[in-house]
């Protein structure tokens, strides 16, 4: 069984941090490399 350590980096951190919302404009989003590339690496 592995032991759940604490991040030494996150001391003294808040520990609920919610990311802002943010937005992503891709230019040329029709063509084949966001289709085959980019859409799929940012759904994972």
């Amino acid at each position: 069984m592995v032991a759940q350590l604490e991040n030494p980096l996150r001391v003294g951190l808040q520990q609920d941090r919610i990311p802002e919302p943010q937005v992503l404009v891709i230019f040329g989003a029709s063509g084949d490399l966001t289709q085959r590339k980019l859409i799929p690496a940012f759904i994972k």
